[in-house]
């Protein structure tokens, strides 16, 4: 191997600075995994058995710590990336539109898929309420 195509041992050394604008937000996939794992939390205590003992007291918990507060944080993580990816393929110059079109029909393909085999509806929700979203804007934005 040649030293001029040589890999380098920082990773972020040969990058471009207006490549780096458009890395992922660390913070916000943190965020995403903690409310990821609410969402798990909620939907086991949904198919844990009724009762008294550990099942009751888990359910009880879930139900007040944390339900609630997860459905919030998992709808306001989905509309913050929602709106980051419309802010850079605007500075971008791109057509924003036809791509999250496709990204909505891909989450709604999931959705369906879930609710037919888990009867979970919650993505199929986002997919259908972004739509109307995506096609409110002006110029390049609009569907």
């Amino acid at each position: 191997m040649s030293p001029a195509i040589a890999p380098s041992a920082d990773p972020g050394a040969a990058r471009d600075p207006a490549a780096q604008q458009f890395d992922r937000i660390g913070v916000l996939d943190v965020l995403r995994g903690i409310a990821l794992l609410g969402m798990f939390l909620v939907h086991f205590s949904n198919y844990s058995s009724e009762g008294t003992g550990i099942a009751g007291v888990y359910q009880k918990a879930v139900r007040l710590l944390v339900e609630g507060r997860f459905w919030a944080m998992f709808g306001i993580l989905f509309g913050a990336g929602f709106a980051i990816q419309f802010r850079r393929a605007d500075s971008r110059g791109e057509r924003f539109v036809p791509k999250y079109l496709r990204r909505l029909f891909g989450l709604a393909a999931f959705g369906f898929i879930a609710h037919a085999v888990f009867g979970f509806n919650v993505l199929l929700g986002y997919a259908s309420g972004v739509f109307p979203c995506s096609c409110s804007g002006r110029g390049r934005y609009r569907c």
